[in-house]
């Protein structure tokens, strides 16, 4: 990371969200191939952005949607105002957070996204700053959590258009996370903190992320549309839910 300009940085990562001009576009392909470094990040990048997007759909039980269903309080939110035009006019449009690592090629279904820079550790915070701190996105909820087997906390923060769910956890044993969302919500990329070992799949309108050990990492989800969106979270451990609780943004 020290060999790479971080003006480029934000380049490529311009690039990874569409929203690269051509101009920066023919800057950062010169910058990259004259820099080894640099492209060896580049394709890191692309590589496991392409692997999230590549995710097979996968329906969730019947049982789970049941679940679903019957927790939403419908009529806690048919009177809501529409939020989202105030924070229309609040900010201006911020490109997605949506940088993504798998740290692990495994029986062919975990990539390794290995940066060269003297260890095979990929620290997030070098990637670009860390995806909790934006001195202009809002907090919608915080979750802390205290379980006989699972601690730690998730939070949910908004600016614009986009949102995600920042997930600091600690277990001994295996647990589900699963994110339910409405048809106008598309997940978008999962960025590691300091995470190892997650199993993420994504099914129809639902992520969920296998955990276990001392995990922190963040979802990115982007939304179409105005008006009030509900999510759904539910944490499963050995099949027996803990948690549920349902969001809105």
């Amino acid at each position: 990371m020290e060999n790479i300009d971080k003006h480029y940085i934000e380049l490529i990562n311009k690039e990874i969200d569409h929203i690269i001009t051509p101009a920066e576009k023919t800057k950062l392909h010169n910058y990259l191939s004259d820099n080894k470094t640099a492209k060896e990040y580049y394709d890191a990048l692309i590589m496991t952005n392409n692997y999230v997007d590549s995710l097979p759909d996968q329906e969730p039980s019947e049982n789970l949607k049941k679940q679903i269903i019957n927790s939403i309080d419908f009529s806690r939110y048919s009177a809501k105002p529409q939020k989202q035009h105030f924070w229309n006019l609040l900010f201006r449009p911020k490109f997605r957070l949506a940088y993504a690592f798998a740290i692990g090629l495994f029986l062919g279904i975990i990539f390794y996204a290995i940066l060269v820079d003297n260890s095979n550790t990929i620290n997030i915070n070098d990637v670009y700053g860390t995806i909790g701190i934006n001195n202009e996105a809002t907090t919608v909820d915080e979750l802390p959590l205290k379980f006989s087997d699972i601690t730690g906390k998730i939070d949910v923060k908004s600016v614009d258009k986009n949102f995600w769910f920042n997930l600091d956890l600690n277990s001994i044993n295996k647990f589900d996370v699963f994110i339910s969302y409405p048809e106008h919500v598309k997940f978008e990329n999962i960025r590691l903190g300091q995470a190892k070992d997650i199993e993420i799949s994504k099914g129809q309108n639902f992520i969920k992320t296998t955990n276990s050990g001392s995990q922190k990492y963040s979802l990115l989800f982007s939304q179409n549309g105005t008006g009030t969106t509900t999510l759904h979270i539910q944490i499963q451990q050995a099949g027996t839910v803990l948690y549920e609780h349902n969001i809105s943004l």
